[in-house]
C-alpha cells in the first residue's frame, strides 16, 4: 500500500493523531509501573474491546498483589511486581495497532462488536452479517443492507465539509428511501450492485478532504471526485424515473380509458 509521508503507520489517520491516541503508553514507565494496567484498562473501554479491559483488570490486581505482599514476602512481590509490568506494557504495544484502526472505525461512526477483530482497510459496514433466526435471513440482511447504506449516507453527511457533496448525499438519501419503500426485488438488486461501491467512493472523499492538503494536485483529485459522485447522484435519481416509468404508463393507460367512458356516457364531449 502506498501511504504518504503524513499518513500515519496503522491507520489512514495523520501520524500526529496516531501518536497523540497513544497518550497512555509512557504511563507505566512514568509510574514505575504503579500504573501499568492503565493503558489496557484505557484500551478497552475507549476501543470498545472486551479483552483489553479484562487484560487490564487483571494488571491492576497484580499490581496491588504486588504492594500487598512487597512487605511481608519481598521477593515474591518484587517478582510478581516486574511480571505485571511487562505483562502490561507488552500487551500494551501489541494491541494499540488494533485499538488505533478501532478507534477511526468508532470515530467515523460504525458499531462495533466487542469481541471481533476487523479488516480496518477492507471494512464494509453493508456487508456485516447480522445473525437472524427467524427463517428469513436473506430477506432481511438485503433489507439491512439498504438501511445500513442509508445510515452511512447520514453519518458521512455530518462529516464531510463539502455543501455541493451534502446536496449530492442528501439526494442519494431520498433516492434510497423512495427505492426501498417502492419495489423489493428492484431494491434488493439496486443496494447489492451499489451500497458498497458508493460507500467507499464517499469515505476516501472525507478522507482526503479532512487531510486539508491544498496542493494543486490533490484539490485536482477532489475536483475529480466530485465529478463522479455528482454523476453518481444522476444515475441514482434516474433509477428512480425507471422505477415509476412503467406506473406512468400504466395510470395513463389508465386514465384515457377513463375519459373514454365517460365521453361514450355523454358526460363529456367528444372532442
Amino acid at each position: 500500500m502506498n501511504r504518504g509521508c503524513n499518513i500515519g503507520k496503522y491507520t489512514n489517520r495523520t501520524a500526529t493523531w496516531e501518536l497523540k491516541n497513544l497518550w497512555f503508553l509512557p504511563l507505566p514507565f512514568v509510574s514505575c509501573g504503579m500504573l501499568s494496567f492503565l493503558p489496557l484498562f484505557y484500551m478497552g473501554i475507549a476501543g470498545k474491546k472486551t479483552i483489553w479491559t479484562i487484560l487490564g483488570v487483571i494488571a491492576a490486581s497484580g499490581v496491588f498483589t504486588a504492594l500487598v505482599n512487597i512487605s511481608d514476602r519481598p521477593d515474591f512481590g518484587a517478582a510478581l511486581y516486574i511480571f505485571d509490568f511487562i505483562f502490561s506494557v507488552f500487551f500494551s504495544f501489541y494491541f494499540c495497532k488494533e485499538f488505533l484502526q478501532r478507534l477511526d472505525l468508532i470515530s467515523k461512526g460504525y458499531t462495533l462488536n466487542k469481541t471481533k477483530k476487523y479488516d480496518y482497510y477492507n471494512y464494509d459496514p453493508s456487508r456485516e452479517k447480522i445473525s437472524r433466526n427467524t427463517g428469513r435471513e436473506t430477506e432481511k440482511q438485503t433489507n439491512n443492507i439498504g438501511l445500513d447504506f442509508i445510515l452511512e449516507l447520514n453519518r458521512l453527511k455530518k462529516t464531510i465539509k463539502s455543501e455541493a457533496i451534502n446536496r449530492d448525499i442528501q439526494k442519494m438519501i431520498s433516492v434510497s428511501e423512495i427505492i426501498l419503500q417502492k419495489d423489493k426485488t428492484t431494491s434488493d438488486v439496486f443496494f447489492e450492485r451499489n451500497a458498497g461501491t458508493v460507500n467507499k467512493i464517499l469515505d476516501k472523499y472525507r478522507e482526503l478532504e479532512s487531510l486539508n492538503v491544498g496542493t494543486a494536485e490533490m484539490n485536482g483529485n477532489l475536483l475529480k471526485m466530485e465529478e463522479v459522485i455528482e454523476k453518481i447522484t444522476t444515475a441514482f435519481e434516474q433509477e428512480v424515473s425507471n422505477i415509476y416509468k412503467g406506473d406512468l404508463l400504466d395510470i395513463n393507460a389508465e386514465a384515457d380509458a377513463f375519459l373514454q367512458s365517460l365521453k361514450n356516457r355523454g358526460l363529456l364531449e367528444n372532442n
